[in-house]
């Protein structure tokens, strides 16, 4: 079963690495996922924090503790358990565009730290919701097209990411509950 679900992965990572392979794509893909993006989005992220409304803050904070959280999860705590190796390391004929990579890619950060503050953002931002899913469904796409990831990484690092958020939302929602029963309005959006 797990060679069969191994085997549909290499095919499918193959299929979406070459046979899509175009022009434009090797154009945008490094830029999606290229982490020079933190540069403004910290700057962005320094300034709502210092200037935003309590919406703005609380959405920056989730943003910073999902990130936190899912990034050294991923690199530090299930890539060494898994250890599965990158297909830019082990498929001969991938297309890899950029680095490598590191040893193993399961499961993708880029993947659980994007889809994580997409779904923040989502919950915080519903007007822009599906812009932020597709801003999470790109980047996933481009590991793949860059060669970095297997679909099933960053489907799990997709899983990853919706998981801690939703911890972090209903964590934040319990607290906001709790001090409103007592009077108590600093976790709540509105006063």
């Amino acid at each position: 079963m797990i060679e069969t679900l191994l085997r549909l992965d290499t095919n499918l990572f193959l299929f979406l690495n070459r046979a899509l392979a175009n022009p434009v794509f090797d154009w945008l893909m490094p830029i999606l996922s290229n982490r020079l993006w933190l540069i403004p989005l910290s700057c962005l992220c320094l300034v709502l924090l210092i200037r935003g409304h309590k919406r703005e803050r609380l959405a920056v904070i989730l943003t910073i503790l999902v990130i936190a959280i899912a990034d050294p999860l991923g690199a530090r705590v299930i890539r060494p358990l898994v250890k599965r190796p990158r297909p830019s390391r082990t498929v001969e004929n991938a297309r890899v565009l950029g680095k490598k990579g590191g040893k193993y890619g399961f499961p993708s950060n880029h993947a659980a730290n994007v889809t994580g503050v997409m779904v923040i953002l989502s919950f915080f931002y519903r007007r822009w919701k599906y812009w932020f899913c597709l801003l999470a469904v790109l980047v996933g796409f481009s590991r793949i097209y860059l060669g970095v990831h297997y679909p099933g990484d960053v489907v799990a690092g997709m899983g990853m990411g919706v998981a801690l958020s939703c911890i972090l939302l209903l964590g934040w929602l319990s607290l906001a509950n709790h001090y409103a029963k007592r009077g108590n309005k600093i976790f709540c959006l509105t006063n």
